[in-house]
């Protein structure tokens, strides 16, 4: 992947992160696990202008951290809304 567009989707992905946590919402928490999904995937590869490409494991790391609080934060307001359903 381009670095340019590899950074844009990391802005992207904590962006979606912050909003699906600050507003509770399912769309950008699971929008935010796909982009980290996306990230983590491809940040064995990533092309530098030129002809030289590197393997970023710090990056791979950080959105593997990010995969799984996003999967638990899923989990857990996917709970939340089915005991909101019962309780109505």
């Amino acid at each position: 992947m381009i670095e340019s567009i590899f950074i844009i989707l990391l802005a992207m992905a904590f962006l979606l992160f912050v909003l699906g946590i600050e507003f509770e919402s399912i769309v950008y928490s699971a929008t935010s696990l796909l982009l980290w999904i996306i990230i983590f995937a491809q940040s064995f590869y990533v092309q530098v202008p030129g002809d030289t490409y590197y393997t970023d494991y710090t990056m791979n790391a950080a959105s593997l951290a990010f995969i799984f609080i996003d999967i638990v934060w899923l989990v857990l307001l996917y709970m939340n809304f089915k005991r909101s359903k019962i309780i109505r």
